[in-house]
């Protein structure tokens, strides 16, 4: 959600990494046999967070290396506060290299699928580590773990795009409470936690209701901090400031270790508490505008991280922004100003705003302008109307030179739904826009 505005569905910046994995050259050569003696390995760890077994998670680590114990400690206390539906791991696609008498397997993939996630065919999200194996006198051992992110990536071989490790838990102390089917995690800057619970649970409930029989994900994740420093080091969103959440989309795995793109697999969502009281804002609006984005997320296209390719900001952004403020006609009433003001200023073009230049210099304007596509269809045909134009929408993406309200597909959706073509919805709703929404 924009600080003092509205949100950012699915961004995903570059920001700093771990320790960084040795870079191979031709003089490395596959090892033989690594795989197999890590097998047994992963599946004691996975044994052990399902037992939460601390002991048995860390017994085949490398115990002169503190920092991989300490990361790895920190790692189980995080996630055993979560509920799992599944937890293993997957070798499949695993390039084994000696190098420096260690044998460097990657990528070996956790599938760590909370109870909040669902994918079809067992699709969960994955994420992806570059194991150091020590195979010398004695049993092997697990000499380093490094999670192989954004940061990182183009230096492991075989890196798997979708599937990073740059969560929340693998690099802040958490405290986890679970109210409903929603789970919120918050670091040492966020003591009061509790006191989002309520807020949060009633807030997914009020647009799972909204939102009816559509598919979507059985529960809902929410990191909270105050660090801005933190925050974007989370999913590794990068340069965030002007925004006091974001909803992350997760791409799944297969069972053999390829990433699925035909559907989203989960979803998180950070609030940055140090944001929202900056700006006075109300953290239940934020908590609202970002659940709006994950409750329907399942149901959106998969957007594969091409430049020229997105789902419609309007739809998404404008649909939360709606959403936020079904139930506060004060803040409707900003947004009809906001609307009026770029009117005024010769902003409006009669067309929704382009995903390319959203987040651009008139975002305000754009968030707002993008909710008076909802309320518009509200207004005419009423409040599950409304939904399922954005459910339609969603569904497909636009693309650079030809956006989703030119393709012939929106003619089909409006006719659909609003009962008319596509130009002559959107002739109504820009009159209804220059009339002051």
């Amino acid at each position: 959600m924009l600080a003092g505005a509205a949100g950012l569905a699915g961004l995903l910046g570059v920001a700093g990494c771990q320790s960084a994995p040795p870079a191979f050259d031709t003089r490395d050569e596959p090892a033989t046999g690594g795989v197999p003696e890590l097998e047994a390995m992963l599946a004691r760890r996975a044994a052990a967070l399902k037992s939460k077994d601390e002991r048995a998670f860390l017994a085949d680590l490398d115990t002169s290396n503190a920092d991989l114990i300490a990361r790895e400690r920190r790692l189980f206390a995080n996630v055993t506060q979560f509920q799992f539906r599944d937890l293993h791991y997957i070798t499949a696609k695993a390039n084994t290299v000696e190098h420096g008498g260690f044998w460097h397997v990657a990528p070996v993939i956790a599938v760590m699928r909370l109870t909040a996630d669902a994918g079809p065919g067992g699709v969960a999200p994955g994420e992806a580590f570059q194991y150091k194996l020590a195979r010398g006198r004695g049993r092997p051992m697990i000499a380093d773990i490094v999670p192989i992110t954004r940061g990182n990536a183009a230096e492991v071989a075989g890196a798997v795009d979708g599937a990073f490790a740059n969560a929340p838990w693998h690099s802040t102390p958490l405290t986890v409470i679970q109210s409903g089917n929603v789970w919120l995690a918050g670091d040492a800057s966020v003591p009061d936690l509790a006191r989002y619970a309520d807020a949060a649970r009633g807030e997914a409930a009020k647009i799972e209701a909204l939102w009816g029989s559509r598919v979507r994900f059985p529960g809902h994740v929410l990191f909270f901090t105050r660090d801005r420093k933190r925050f974007r080091a989370w999913y590794e969103v990068g340069d965030v400031d002007r925004f006091e959440g974001l909803e992350i989309p997760l791409r799944g795995v297969r069972g053999g270790g390829e990433v699925y793109g035909e559907q989203y697999a989960g979803s998180r969502i950070l609030v940055d508490l140090a944001a929202i009281e900056k700006w006075k804002d109300d953290p239940r609006h934020v908590m609202r505008h970002e659940l709006a984005h994950a409750v329907t997320a399942r149901a959106s296209a998969v957007i594969p991280g091409v430049g020229w390719l997105d789902t419609p900001r309007w739809a998404v952004e404008g649909f939360a922004r709606w959403v936020e403020n079904l139930e506060d006609p004060a803040r409707a009433d900003v947004q009809r100003a906001i609307v009026a003001r770029g009117v005024r200023a010769g902003t409006f073009t009669g067309r929704p705003p382009l995903s390319k230049t959203f987040y651009g210099p008139d975002i305000t304007f754009n968030y707002a302008l993008g909710s008076t596509v909802f309320s518009f269809a509200e207004r005419l045909k009423g409040q599950e109307a409304a939904v399922e134009l954005y459910a339609a929408v969603i569904r497909y993406s636009d693309s650079t030179g030809t956006p989703l309200v030119e393709a012939p597909i929106f003619n089909a959706i409006c006719r659909r739904v609003m009962d008319m073509d596509g130009e002559a919805f959107l002739a109504r709703w820009a009159a209804h826009v220059r009339a002051g929404a």
